[in-house]
């Protein structure tokens, strides 16, 4: 199973998208903000970071994926960003970030574990 990273602010999404991903054999590291998702990353070297694009604080889900893409340790992790919003512009900001893959909470939760098991082949 993998080792993931999930980045969310928000401790009923955490909690739940934490649940699902253990209870199906997953490994969950979580972090409340952008700071603490990249140190995070960079501590365990995940298979996969699921990063909340609505962060608190100064680093925001994109920045993450942008601090994550410059650093040659982890800039191979797949980062998936998990939002609300689901505009053509939100999706080309992600794109310029590197996000490898996009969720819209809450209908493409649902999707998450399948995606995950294509990911891992």
């Amino acid at each position: 199973m993998a080792l993931i990273v999930l980045v969310e602010d928000d401790p009923d999404v955490s909690r739940l998208l934490s649940a699902v991903l253990a209870d199906a054999g997953h490994e969950v590291h979580v972090a409340v903000d952008g700071e603490q998702g990249v140190a995070l990353v960079h501590q365990v070297r995940p298979d996969l970071a699921l990063v909340d694009v609505g962060l608190p604080g100064t680093l925001d889900g994109f920045g993450v994926t942008r601090r994550i893409r410059a650093d040659a340790d982890v800039g191979g992790v797949p980062v998936w960003a998990l939002t609300a919003h689901s505009r053509a512009e939100d999706r080309e900001q992600g794109a310029q970030a590197g996000v490898s893959d996009y969720l819209v909470k809450p209908d493409g939760i649902v999707d998450l574990l399948p995606r995950i098991e294509e990911l891992l082949g």
